[in-house]
């Protein structure tokens, strides 16, 4: 029989008759619908139920105030604390004779989060119905503390205030002493500000009712008053219980076990061992009962399963709970689910069997993982990131990249999104303007609204605002969604609405003044703290719920994850501005009471639990910690205790699913034979890409996917190359089939260093077609200038080779090339310079990059070209024999040499790849093994293949494709 059974038929067996006299308070809501569940059952014929209440509906009821939300609390307490620091300034200037601070006010966003921390330290101070004349009394030394504080504090108010006094100075320190000289203040006029508008947070409201309820102005409809499955008891829900007790109106049930109440080794039984002794151990009704003592006697069967990483223990989840619905008698309703980490909640849904036909969620869906949160994420960030100027304002492409491609605008026309997008990328526009983005056609409405400058506060409200309704009307209109998650997305819409109009009315409520980046953070901060509720039947399926939401409910098979110290228990961890010793001073919880609560609410799930299954992640981390100290307790003490439990422990490795990897082969059938006859030309690019990588080749020549463009804020290393090489064009344009020498040369000189800005735009303009979206500041100052010193050298080495004529300035050539079956294959190449120098025709190849020059030598005769139809480390060499081998098949007589422009060893001056002139011999060679290149392209029976050498994927573009 579980606790509430328990409970219902003992409540019937006194108070049958006078059902509708009683009071019956729960520590959580759900406990109480449970109990009214099993109370309909019970019972024979209709009668007037009891009033039903969770702790905090009880108070809440009967408080003379109105419990508010946490943001007008929030803000009620910002403007009592500017007040207060205010006052202060006034009350140390009379004193001092000095001038306010009056810069020393703080902003509300700075406030806002450690206000949320001073509001709930001054909750818990009156829920322990702390006196506040002494925590908050300003020490000015501990001479102090033995003149005003009670002897039993005075040890631990020495240690806190020791530690204050003798702490190195420091702005944390100036800080805390700051804040804390009026927060005393703060807290008696807060309380008084909010008493004067009948409002209140939870702890006022009960510190309030209980000061009420003992001075006997409170009256109530209820004869008799029953509390049960409580633990842990604040000091005002103490007094409250004693005194209805002691006016003999009150009965109260523990929900305790034996095994950890009356073994005072287990924290487990922290509270209710306390409990026994404040209120007397016949407080409880039937704890003497033979059935409260589960844990010793009952028989049950735990399992304790460890998986790596919190993917692999929600798989083990899923996989145990399908095997225990295959081999049992299964019922959802007595099967729980519990998730100590709220993160786990999607991965567990998941991971549930399709055979589960029912589920009970009792968690609330962060909403902070809804696409409507990441939509508003992005408008912040966009609305963060606009750029205005003369021209009007525009938005960081990639904002509008991210807005583009969210669900809310991409699914409403997503033929208009992949144009926006493709121009964007296709033009480089960096900043984009909204002319830009309206001379598209049906343009989506929501993109319309959301390319618009939010200035100020009431301007944001009003544009989210537009934005949701487009949303919301888009979503009700939609009939191709399943009607579950169609309701589900209507009720994330309606929170953000609510908490929208929420912050909308309690800013202009206080008339709080801020700027609207300010706005946005505090709308993120709450929408951080929000939980959507599902929907759907408490009492039916199975229950998946939060360890605080098991309070008082009994399940026969009890799923637990996340079994790791930090998160059950979850350890040191308190955020407060009252520091550990003081809190203990004066009776307020701290992380071991924290740890106690655990461990009851741990235990107390298994008491009449039959089939247990606990898992933890086995991957100790900097964010995981080695398994719970419960599962150690369990197999160490509890099982020696209990014969009837069988306990195993396994750690499973969840089966991965692979994909093996084949290797890519295309051949070349028919319609590729085609594709490859319709080759334009191929260039040396193009040939070391078949170097490289067959498949690469085939990717982009063959099929030509392009790869992916993407818009450069900031010049790439091929635009760097491109810049640089049209610069050197246009210094040098002039004197094309002429000579350069010492008299003219200085003209190059002067226009470089004169003109070089004009000649840099042009380069710009002629790099990305005019659409560049220049940014003159930041890293593109520093590559303007590397390209200027780059060129300034190259200046520098050809001026100390004078005299030499310039033939051709990044000029093409074409050539043909006849291969062994007769077929004509046209070559092309780009060649940065051609000059002449002392009768010898040199091709120059600036290179940005790194350059790795092999070079022809007696040693390496035999075989040189052969490794170069093999090694991209060749590349180099094999670009400049290519350039050789097109310009002396047009220019036969001359003499050719091929030299590189290393820019990153610039002061090298040219490296050549051949100390003298090309022979004919040489040009043979090449040509011999440029075919039977060539021919391996065209031969039917050869295959595009990948490169064995993965070193060579790891910059291609296509790996993706290969897997590699």
């Amino acid at each position: 029989m579980t606790f509430l059974e328990k409970l219902t038929t003992d409540i019937l067996s006194k108070h049958k008759n006078e059902l509708s006299d009683l009071c019956v308070i729960f520590p959580s809501r759900r406990a109480g619908i449970y109990f009214k569940n099993i109370l309909s059952k019970q019972l024979e014929s209709p009668i007037w139920s009891p009033s039903v209440f969770s702790i905090e509906d009880f108070i809440g009821k009967l408080s003379p105030y109105n419990i508010i939300d946490n943001l007008t609390l929030i803000f009620e307490l910002y403007r009592v604390y500017e007040e207060v620091k205010m006052d202060e300034h006034i009350r140390l200037a009379n004193i001092t004779n000095e001038d306010i601070d009056i810069d020393d006010t703080e902003t509300f966003d700075s406030f806002y989060q450690w206000g949320q921390m001073l509001l709930k330290d001054f909750d818990s101070v009156d829920k322990f119905l702390v006196d506040t004349n002494l925590i908050f009394r300003n020490i000015k030394n501990l001479r102090e503390i033995e003149e005003k504080f009670p002897l039993e504090l005075q040890e631990d108010f020495k240690k806190f205030w020791g530690s204050v006094f003798t702490y190195q100075e420091s702005a944390i320190k100036k800080n805390f002493i700051k804040i804390w000289q009026i927060i005393g203040d703060v807290y008696l006029k807060y309380k008084e500000v909010l008493s004067s508008q009948n409002l209140a947070y939870e702890g006022m409201a009960a510190r309030k009712f209980c000061e009420d309820l003992i001075s006997g102005k409170l009256n109530s409809k209820w004869k008799k008053f029953i509390f049960a499955g409580f633990n842990s008891l604040n000091k005002c829900e103490e007094k409250i219980i004693k005194y209805l007790l002691d006016k003999n109106i009150a009965e109260i049930y523990w929900d305790a076990d034996k095994y950890y109440v009356e073994d005072k080794k287990q924290e487990a039984g922290k509270f209710i061992r306390r409990n026994f002794k404040k209120f007397g151990i016949e407080s409880n009704l039937f704890f003497k009962d033979e059935s409260f003592n589960n844990l010793e006697k009952d028989v049950k069967n735990i399992n304790v399963i460890g998986s790596p990483l919190s993917v692999g223990m929600t798989k083990a989840f899923g996989s145990e709970l399908n095997e225990f619905i295959k081999n049992n008698d299964f019922s959802p309703e007595k099967t729980a689910v519990i998730l100590p980490d709220e993160n786990l909640l999607l991965p567990v849904l998941y991971s549930i069997p399709d055979s589960v036909d029912e589920i009970n969620v009792t968690m609330g869906y962060p909403f902070a993982d809804t696409p409507l949160y990441s939509f508003i994420s992005l408008l912040k960030q966009l609305q963060e990131n606009i750029k205005y100027d003369k021209s009007g304002y525009s938005f960081h492409h990639e904002d509008i990249e991210k807005i583009l491609m969210h669900p809310y605008v991409k699914f409403n026309d997503t033929g208009i999104v992949y144009e926006i997008l493709n121009e964007i990328k296709h033009k480089n526009i960096v900043y984009i303007g909204f002319v830009f983005l309206l001379k598209h056609k049906n343009i989506p409405r929501i993109l319309k609204v959301v390319l618009k400058p939010v200035k100020n506060v009431n301007e944001a409200y009003k544009y989210l605002t537009e934005i949701l309704n487009i949303i919301l009307e888009k979503t009700g209109s939609d009939n191709s969604k399943n009607s579950n998650y169609k309701n589900f997305q209507l009720e994330y819409i309606y929170n953000l609405s609510e908490n929208l109009n929420l912050l909308s009315g309690v800013l202009e409520k206080y008339k709080i003044v801020i700027d609207v980046s300010t706005f946005w953070k505090i709308l993120i901060e709450i929408l951080n703290a929000v939980s959507i509720p599902f929907t759907g039947e408490p009492l039916k399926g199975l229950q998946i719920m939060g360890l605080l939401e098991s309070r008082s409910l009994d399940f026969d098979n009890v799923f637990i994850l996340s079994m790791n110290e930090g998160i059950l228990p979850k350890g040191n961890s308190q955020n407060s501005f009252i520091p550990y010793s003081l809190r203990k001073a004066v009776g307020l919880p701290t992380f071991e009471d924290n740890d106690a609560l655990s461990a009851y609410y741990f235990y107390r799930i298994l008491q009449r639990a039959k089939n247990i299954f606990l898992f933890y992640d086995t991957e100790v981390s900097v964010n995981t910690k080695e398994k719970s100290r419960y599962i150690l307790q369990i197999k160490n003490e509890l099982i020696k205790k209990n014969l009837n439990i069988t306990y195993s422990h396994k750690v499973v490795i969840p089966a991965v699913q692979t994909y093996k990897v084949e290797p890519i082969e295309i051949e070349k059938k028919d319609n590729i034979i085609e594709k490859i006859k319709y080759i334009n030309h191929l260039s040396p690019s193009d040939l070391i890409n078949y170097i490289n990588c067959p498949l690469k080749f085939y990717f982009k020549k063959i099929e030509k996917l392009d790869e992916p463009e993407e818009v450069e804020e900031y010049f790439s290393p091929a635009t760097f190359g491109s810049m640089l090489h049209y610069i050197m064009k246009l210094l040098y344009d002039d004197y094309k089939g002429k000579e350069l020498n010492e008299n003219n040369f200085i003209n190059v000189i002067n226009k470089f260093e004169n003109e070089f800005n004009e000649i840099y735009i042009k380069s710009l303009i002629s790099v990305y077609g005019g659409n560049f979206d220049y940014d003159s500041s930041g890293k593109n100052i520093l590559l303007k200038k590397v390209i200027h010193r780059l060129i300034r050298q190259v200046l520098e080495n050809d001026k100390v080779n004078l005299p030499f004529k310039i033939i051709d300035l990044e000029c093409s050539l074409y050539g043909e090339l006849n291969l062994n079956n007769g077929t004509k294959i046209k070559l092309k190449g780009k060649i940065d310079r051609i000059d002449v120098k002392d009768n010898i025709t040199r091709i120059i190849d600036y290179k940005t990059g790194t350059v790795k020059i092999k070079k022809l030598t007696e040693k390496n005769t035999d075989f040189y070209f052969d490794d170069m139809l093999e090694n991209p480390d060749y590349k180099e060499s094999f670009q400049g024999y290519f350039y050789a081998h097109l310009y002396k098949k047009l220019n036969p007589e001359s003499n050719v040499i091929v030299g590189i422009y290393p820019m990153k060893k610039f002061k090298e001056g040219i490296m050549l790849i051949n100390d003298e002139f090309i022979t004919e011999e040489t040009y043979t060679e090449f040509e011999n093994h440029l075919i039977e290149l060539i021919n391996e392209i065209y031969d039917p029976s050869k295959k595009f293949t990948q490169t064995d050498d993965l070193k060579r994927c790891e910059y291609c573009p296509y790996k993706d494709i290969c897997k590699r």
